[in-house]
């Protein structure tokens, strides 16, 4: 990460070649694009919100640019468990924004205090927070203000559903001007692999994850949270995509669903009890693999739950790729 321009816009570098007429197109996206050189002699592509960009200047908020591209979902028969199979292919037609780590408490309050919007756990009975001995209970006082651990405005915001993240997606994207919203499950696993096919991100090893995330087993607060964007990004230039909270996204959960998945720009299945939720933690090398899932009913609001934003980009094209 680096400032470029003021304290409040962040930017984001990315070891991708770039030519003049790749960074022209970017900057009709509304993007400041700086071309430098590495320690390593790698071009890096910087990537900052332009000028005119509410979520850049107001909000404090970096975003990466993935691009359109194919990968392989899901893990091989030999691996991972029922309903990481079939392994299948999936086309991403578009490119899109994510934001670089989950989105914050600083970020969510900003949200609330100018929406006055109250969370599920606000509203009702509390958030779901770990009793400090051995299950969840549901806590009347928990919720993202209080999810049972000390928090800072650098610690990705938790005790929220996917009612809630929804809800900040839509406030997101009028403030922007752009589509805000959870990713699908595929750009989520497509996002998190950032063109790898190994089991982790990082590796055919789960030695590794230090470096990236964070193992941890059960304190008395549960698994509480840390400070984004504190250990290594993938390739892509992504942290936290596994290892912090786990994360929503926008598709119903079916443990079938990959077996009638399209492969282009899959969303999930029309109806179901349950979102997906990515971006495993705790002390289980098992769920930080890219294809790690699990699920939630939309309403849940645990204390090691979050979500991560993508942004549309914008269409100028026919067929709303990148201009080459």
């Amino acid at each position: 990460m680096c400032l470029l321009r003021t304290l409040s816009l962040c930017c984001l570098s990315l070891t991708v070649p770039l030519a003049a007429k790749e960074a022209h197109a970017l900057a009709s996206h509304g993007l400041d694009v700086h071309n430098r050189v590495s320690d390593k002699g790698l071009r890096l592509l910087v990537l900052c919100d332009g000028p005119g960009d509410v979520t850049g200047r107001d909000l404090g908020m970096a975003w990466a640019l993935l691009p359109a591209g194919s990968f392989r979902m899901g893990s091989p028969a030999d691996q991972g468990k029922a309903d990481e199979r079939p392994q299948h292919r999936v086309d991403l037609s578009r490119s899109f924004h994510m934001t670089t780590t989950p989105i914050t408490v600083g970020q969510f309050r900003r949200f609330v205090e100018a929406s006055g919007y109250r969370t599920t756990a606000e509203l009702g009975t509390g958030a779901w927070v770990w009793n400090g001995v051995n299950d969840w209970v549901q806590k009347g006082t928990a919720n993202w203000r209080n999810p049972g651990f000390p928090q800072t405005d650098d610690h990705p915001v938790v005790c929220v559903s996917w009612n809630d993240a929804q809800a900040y997606c839509a406030w997101l994207g009028k403030q922007s001007g752009r589509v805000c919203r959870l990713p699908t499950e595929a750009e989520f696993e497509y996002a998190q692999r950032a063109g790898t096919s190994t089991p982790w991100y990082f590796g055919t090893d789960p030695k590794g994850f230090e470096a990236f995330g964070w193992p941890q087993g059960l304190t008395p607060q549960g698994f509480p949270s840390h400070p984004v964007g504190q250990k290594r990004p993938n390739p892509w230039g992504l942290h936290d995509m596994v290892g912090n909270v786990w994360q929503w996204c926008a598709d119903w959960y079916s443990e079938q669903s990959y077996g009638t998945a399209p492969t282009l720009n899959p969303r999930g299945p029309a109806m179901g009890g349950a979102r997906v939720n990515r971006g495993g933690m705790g002390d289980n090398p098992e769920s930080w693999r890219s294809a790690a899932r699990d699920s939630l009913p939309p309403d849940s609001n645990y204390s090691n739950q979050g979500f991560r934003v993508v942004r549309e980009v914008a269409r100028n094209t026919p067929d709303g790729r990148m201009k080459k």
